[in-house]
């Protein structure tokens, strides 16, 4: 009974091999399977496609094997679509792609570099025509280069512009009214490159469209001058200094400068008006210059003595003194005109001093000639 123990189990033994023979193949299928299922294949293919990207960029993974979902294991790294593989980096770093198929699963490791952008405004102040234009080009990314070009622009006169780094270079603006100048910035870093575009305004210079050679006047005429541009919103404001042979102190104000301007000599005096001009924030200095002629000296042949003679008061209410200095007695003709030029008084004179007393002397400014031998000097004379 002992020896036919061990008989019986190696018996058992050799059925239950037989019977999973019938069921299995050295493929490990089942028993009359087809030959195409016993080829089936058992593995995915590797992930094709860029490993290294910037992170604006997109790209397409693929897989040989068809059917498999694509998925990321950062999205805040890289996304990607499911089915087509389409890649869209999010934000520098580097995230596992993973495409699983029904027979298997392949991973790969993208890597997202920083794609470098101005962290300096790509819309910096505006500038005035005929100044710097200063660009100072900035990054987060370090070890970014700059490199810029600006393109010919209608209304700039700039020929085409080229550099790298900052920007520094005179625009003129040849119109009357604002133009911008486009810059085009590559940033590069040892990965990626990008492409960013800069624009500034560039305001007109605002000129005087009137004329800067307004017409003589006569002295103690008003000087009226409509100052004008063709800059829209231009303001207008003047100076004027003093000048030899001027009466007037110096002056300021805006617009029309509007002002009687007095002299006390018998040549034409020279006024010049300052006029700053502004448009935008963009000044401009031009100068306006008339001549102040002694219109009631025409045909008087004057000479200077500045001590020949003295008058006081002066201002007057209309009676005043005339002193002559070193006469000698020698007669002396007294006239005097008004501003017009029209004499209104005429007298003679052996004495060193003479007392002028007319009432046909109305308020304003007079010329008094007075003439010793060949010398003759001129004095102004105001009644008020």
């Amino acid at each position: 009974m002992q020896k036919k123990l061990p008989l019986l189990l190696f018996v058992l033994l050799i059925s239950v091999y037989a019977k999973s023979q019938q069921f299995t193949s050295r493929n490990n299928l089942p028993i009359g399977a087809s030959q195409s299922r016993q080829h089936r294949v058992t593995t995915v293919g590797s992930i094709t496609g860029l490993a290294t990207i910037c992170s604006t960029d997109t790209t397409v993974l693929s897989d040989s094997t068809a059917g498999g979902i694509w998925t990321s294991s950062d999205t805040a790294i890289a996304t990607i679509d499911s089915f087509s593989g389409t890649l869209r980096a999010v934000s520098s770093g580097s995230a596992i792609i993973t495409y699983t198929a029904t027979s298997g699963i392949a991973t790969t490791t993208v890597t997202i570099h920083p794609t470098p952008t101005l962290s300096s405004s790509p819309n910096p102040p505006a500038i005035c025509s005929g100044t710097p234009f200063v660009y100072v080009p900035t990054s987060a990314t370090t070890g970014t280069t700059f490199m810029w070009s600006r393109a010919v622009v209608s209304g700039l006169s700039n020929p085409y512009g080229v550099g790298t780094g900052t920007i520094n270079e005179v625009l003129v603006n040849t119109t009357n009214m604002y133009q911008y100048a486009y810059y085009i910035y590559t940033l590069y870093t040892a990965y990626c490159t990008n492409l960013v575009h800069v624009s500034v305004m560039v305001n007109p210079k605002p000129t005087l469209s009137s004329t800067l050679t307004p017409p003589n006047i006569c002295d103690s005429n008003i000087f009226s001058y409509l100052p004008s541009s063709s800059v829209a919103a231009t303001t207008f404001t003047w100076t004027r200094g003093t000048f030899t042979g001027l009466v007037n102190p110096a002056s300021s104000g805006t617009g029309n400068p509007n002002e009687q301007l007095i002299t006390n000599v018998t040549t034409p005096v020279g006024v010049i008006y300052v006029y700053t001009l502004n448009a935008s924030g963009c000044t401009n200095m031009q100068n306006i210059g008339v001549n102040v002629n002694p219109c009631w000296a025409t045909g008087i042949n004057i000479i200077a003595d500045d001590e020949m003679a003295d008058i006081y008061p002066n201002p007057s209410n209309g009676e005043f003194t005339i002193h002559l200095a070193n006469a000698n007695h020698n007669p002396a003709t007294i006239e005097i005109y008004n501003i017009t030029g029209s004499k209104v008084l005429a007298t003679q004179t052996t004495n060193s001093e003479i007392t002028i007393s007319n009432d046909n002397l109305t308020l304003g400014m007079y010329f008094c000639k007075i003439a010793v031998g060949d010398r003759v000097v001129m004095r102004k004379v105001v009644v008020e």
